[in-house]
């Protein structure tokens, strides 16, 4: 038989590795006034800033900047604010990775310490890293032959996804905002930013994201019974990403605050004017769904044994994806021996997730919120600062994908002491969490032949096994389904249990 394979060159996606990881980041810095005046730390908080990502061999390198921001006293009563970069450098083993493959890393703080020590302030922050990089694959698939006498085939389509494009930006974004004079504000001392995405929209070459940017201002203040002021605004932004790849179906960005600004003056009329600036970077992805179309199988009805050569292959699905933002509230109690309360300033709170539930259509989770409440003791002392774990469980709307990497901030943070020894602590809990979907397939990408052993002719009752269909039989008795069906009137597929009857011909000439 003079046989010709026909091939055609498919591009895919897998999922080549995916690790979730936790590392350490520590540093120190200097203080202002060295050792001779004592310093007590108010409160401390960080950012993840990933400046790059680098596959390699059987790995992938990470490198940034752990930014941690440290409300202080030192000598007087005033609020002071540090500011200092860490070197986030990480390197997770995932085998199978290679240089051309395509990485996404996502990561947040889960805890910020700082820790004054003869004039130095000691900083230590774990690192929560969320890994996955993708493997862009051509496969020259069997679509069909030609050329064989009595060759059976059964063709396939597969529908899945690949990654189309993606592009990156940076947007500085300049927003004022009036602060009022009873505010009592004396000097801004730094700024936190949460953006949030509300659309990602666009065409070939070029993405648009709209969104918004909650910001969380801390102030030192005027007055000495309010020596910290938090101020909070929103303001939406905008930003065109130019895209480098082919047209997508589907598109999604990553949003992560890569500086943030902020300082205050006075104006003369009793009014203080807010100037913030906000660096953003932007990522956009864009995915394609594609067909596969390759003979599924193939056999012949005389001569020698054909069969296909298949390669299965875990391909990249698309993404399942929840995004969902609730409102919470709990009563902190102070540990014995704290101080009472007189007037709560305010609260930084950094949530770690420890489990979740399924609950009808919502996601229930459970966790710990690292809560920091600073206020001013009732027994005049200076304004102090309360650290505990909280237990904290909240229900979001929706299905939390299975093997998810989950993203937990709180935002909207309000802090009222409600006793001397208790707090109420409302805020708004963001949950964003993400899982690949993987779709195995098998491809065919070669043909085998063989020499087949003399058949003969006769009819014959076969029993299917569970599972198997009619094209199974047709292919081990080395007839068609065609001559099935006309011996089997109105079955249209097997079943266990339930007798086939078959007709073979020794010559192995077709029917």
């Amino acid at each position: 038989m003079d046989e010709t394979v026909l091939r055609e060159s498919v591009e895919i996606e897998r999922l080549a590795s995916e690790v979730a990881e936790q590392t350490l980041v520590e540093g120190e810095v200097a203080l202002p006034g060295g050792i001779r005046e004592e310093a007590t730390v108010l409160g401390c908080e960080a950012r993840l800033v990933i400046s790059s990502v680098e596959p390699q061999t059987d790995r992938l390198a990470m490198d940034g900047t752990v930014v941690f921001q440290v409300l202080y006293r030192q000598g007087d009563e005033t609020v002071r604010v540090l500011e200092a970069n860490c070197s986030f450098n990480h390197m997770a083993d995932m085998a199978g990775v290679t240089a051309q493959m395509r990485p996404q890393v996502v990561g947040s703080i889960q805890s910020a310490t700082a820790q004054p020590v003869s004039g130095r302030m000691r900083l230590r922050g774990v690192v929560d890293v969320a890994a996955r990089v993708f493997s862009p694959e051509q496969l020259e698939v069997v679509t069909g032959v030609t050329g064989v006498e009595g060759l059976q085939t059964l063709e396939q389509t597969y529908a899945l996804t690949r990654h189309a494009a993606s592009g990156h930006a940076s947007a500085l974004l300049r927003e004022e905002f009036d602060l009022n004079s009873q505010l009592g504000v004396h000097e801004t001392l730094y700024a936190r930013a949460t953006p949030h995405v509300r659309s990602v929209s666009g065409g070939s070459g070029r993405a648009n994201i709209e969104g918004d940017v909650t910001l969380e201002v801390y102030h030192a203040g005027a007055e000495a019974d309010v020596p910290l002021v938090v101020t909070q605004h929103l303001f939406p932004f905008e930003q065109a990403v130019d895209l480098q790849g082919d047209a997508g179906d589907d598109m999604r960005a990553r949003v992560q605050v890569q500086d943030v600004v902020a300082s205050s003056v006075d104006t003369g009329d009793g009014m203080r004017v807010l100037r913030t600036e906000t660096v953003l970077d932007l990522e956009v992805e864009s995915f394609t769904d594609v067909t596969v179309e390759s003979l599924r199988d193939a056999y012949t009805l005389s001569g020698e044994t054909f069969t296909l050569v298949a390669e299965s292959i875990s391909c990249f699905a698309g993404v399942d994806s929840i995004s969902a933002m609730e409102s919470d509230k709990l009563v902190m109690h102070l540990p014995e021996g704290a101080p009472p309360i007189s007037r709560v300033l305010g609260a930084l709170l950094t949530p770690t997730m420890a489990g979740h539930d399924q609950v009808g259509g919502r996601t229930v989770v459970e966790g710990i919120l690292d809560a920091q409440v600073m206020y001013m003791p009732a027994n005049g002392e200076a304004m102090t600062t309360v650290r505990q774990e909280i237990p904290f469980r909240i229900a979001f709307q929706g299905a939390l994908p299975a093997g998810a990497a989950v993203r937990l901030v709180t935002e909207d943070v309000q802090a009222e002491g409600i006793a001397s020894d208790r707090v109420e602590l409302k805020y708004r809990m963001g949950l964003e969490a993400d899982a690949v979907k993987a779709r195995p397939i098998s491809l065919p990408v070669g043909v085998h032949r063989d020499l087949s052993v003399p058949e003969r002719s006769g009819l014959v009752m076969v029993w299917p096994q569970q599972g198997e269909t009619l094209w199974d039989i047709a292919k081990r008795q080395r007839v068609t389904t065609e001559s099935i069906a006309r011996l089997n009137p109105g079955m249209e597929e097997a079943r266990a249990g339930r007798g086939v009857l078959v007709l073979k011909r020794g010559c192995n000439c077709g029917d």
